[in-house]
């Protein structure tokens, strides 16, 4: 063992210490469900990132069990080494993130622990790839179960208590049962990458999208526009100058893009500009049409746009189309009754922004929204089994007191 394991061993022996002084995780309680002679799952989790596992870290606190599923190789769920750009996280440094308030639990326990204090003081901002390994680290600590190489490709709500799941693996396409379902799919969690309609006019050769997993080493020396400005946009800029891109031209708003000798032109505001190549850094939308695997509860999720419907306020189409969710980030119908069990389905990613806030996919707050999701499904299990709960109650049978607890008082002297 060499000395950085040897450090991480001994903060993991000091986690395991607060754990067992807070009585967590707590232990099992859910009543078991079967269906088709099988255990069915507690709950199940599509997305490996770190909302899925603070959402899963969360359920295990309470004694509720998660099974994760993530379509990415072990060690590279979530955006941070595949098609993140930026060399440092924009959060400061100090904020907890999906530590669920588990000082031991934190980044900064990770980091200090390895490399000190001092060098925990002298960092600016936290390098990305460091992040990635925390949570590679967060992952292995809590043990939380992760099924790797497993893509979610139907998910179908049913009349029964269940959600089923159909499941592709390297070992072939599986049908998983779960009592309930989290959605931590991200920024795209509900549709993918936002692109203007001018794009579709250029072949797929001449462009690409900030969030595809792109090799920017190809654009060496070739002269390369980014449309957008955001965050996104200032990092694929930095990285095509990082690898020798030239000439970037942004605050141009787009009129016309045309192919001229294998070069693009394109026609702006502040002028025309021949490229090789454009970037759109233009973020996400909410399409469910965009994903297949959801088109059994896509015409049925009440959405922002059916309350605006009453309202006097436009709303703009981001607005419009985010889903209108419960207090457990539950979706809900548009028309009750037309989708049993859609209820059962927890969107616990970006587009729930719009009704609980930034609680589902940022790092300052994700372990607040990973608390109250897991409050809401335990909840929720109780409340559907509080027959069997009352029974387990009434034949609770440790006395508290057996008898031989004392012995009789000696008779007072005459």
């Amino acid at each position: 063992m060499g000395p950085t394991e040897e450090k991480l061993s001994e903060l993991e022996a000091r986690l395991l210490q607060d754990l067992a002084w807070l009585e967590l995780p707590a232990k099992r309680w859910v009543i078991e469900r079967m269906h088709n002679g099988s255990p069915v799952l507690e709950v199940a989790i599509i997305g490996g990132g770190m909302a899925g596992l603070s959402a899963a870290g969360a359920l295990k606190m309470m004694g509720v069990q998660a099974l994760v599923f993530d379509k990415s190789p072990e060690g590279f769920e979530g955006p941070w080494v595949t098609t993140a750009r930026m060399e440092t996280l924009r959060s400061p440094k100090q904020l907890t993130g999906p530590a669920l308030g588990i000082s031991s639990l934190t980044f900064r326990a990770w980091y200090e622990c390895q490399f000190g204090l001092s060098a925990w003081d002298e960092l600016d901002k936290i390098p990305r790839l460091q992040w990635m390994d925390y949570l590679r680290w967060y992952r292995k600590v809590l043990k939380l179960q992760v099924l790797n190489l497993h893509e979610v490709k139907k998910v179908q709500p049913r009349a029964d208590q269940l959600v089923e799941l159909h499941v592709q693996s390297p070992t072939g396409l599986q049908t998983v049962y779960a009592r309930r379902l989290i959605m931590a799919t991200g920024r795209d969690g509900l549709g993918g990458a936002y692109l203007p309609e001018i794009a579709k006019t250029i072949p797929d050769q001449y462009w690409a999208h900030s969030s595809d997993a792109f090799d920017y080493s190809t654009l060496r020396n070739k002269r390369v526009g980014v449309v957008g400005a955001g965050a996104s946009a200032m990092d694929s800029a930095a990285t095509a100058l990082e690898e020798g891109a030239a000439q970037f031209n942004l605050g141009c708003a787009l009129e016309k893009i045309d192919i001229e000798n294998e070069k693009v032109v394109v026609k702006t505001s502040r002028g025309i500009f021949t490229l090789d190549f454009l970037i759109f850094s233009t973020g996400f939308k909410i399409d469910w049409w965009n994903r297949p695997e959801y088109a059994a509860i896509a015409p049925h999720v009440l959405s922002w746009g059916n309350r605006l419907q009453t309202s006097e306020e436009p709303g703009n189409q981001e607005m419009i189309d985010s889903p209108d969710l419960g207090p457990g980030f539950e979706f809900l119908e548009k028309t009750p009754g037309a989708c049993p069990g859609l209820s059962r389905i927890h969107c616990f990613c970006y587009p729930a922004a719009l009704s609980h806030g930034t609680v589902s996919g940022d790092i300052p707050a994700i372990s607040d929204g990973a608390k109250r999701l897991a409050k809401s499904i335990a909840s929720y299990f109780y409340n559907e089994d509080i027959e069997a709960h009352f029974e387990r109650m009434k034949a609770y049978s440790e006395p508290e007191l057996l008898g031989d607890e004392w012995t009789p008082a000696a008779p007072p002297h005459a």
